[in-house]
């Protein structure tokens, strides 16, 4: 799995302090998993192309193409057609270019814990 997260959805409260740092201890843990990579996209980029949060989905068949699955408040679109998941590809190159490593992305969760102690 590889994620790109804004950083300040790692930061912005949501819950109590000890729901924060069960949540960034998880994604932590799983930063050193060999099979996930993060990147966060630094507060300092601004604005960035993605105005909502989206998943690409790969699958293992060859012979079934990617999709693009995008949530919304009260339903899900599931876009198939190359062009629509072309876009997306691209606007997701462009967030992993501003984004930082996986290696430094691990570091900016692990400072955000110990923000929290």
């Amino acid at each position: 799995m590889r994620a790109v997260v804004d950083e300040l959805a790692l930061t912005r409260p949501v819950g109590r302090r000890e729901t924060m740092r069960a949540q960034l201890e998880h994604l932590s843990n799983m930063c050193d998993q060999l099979d996930f990579a993060l990147q966060v996209v630094p507060e300092s980029e601004g604005a960035y192309l993605a105005r909502s949060s989206f998943s690409i989905l790969h699958f293992a068949v060859p012979d079934l193409p990617d999709v693009v699955y995008v949530e919304q408040l009260t339903s899900a679109m599931y876009l198939d057609k190359p062009t629509d998941v072309d876009r997306y590809a691209t606007v997701m190159d462009k967030l992993s270019a501003a984004a930082t490593p996986p290696e430094e992305s691990r570091e900016i969760i692990r400072a955000l814990l110990k923000e929290l102690e």
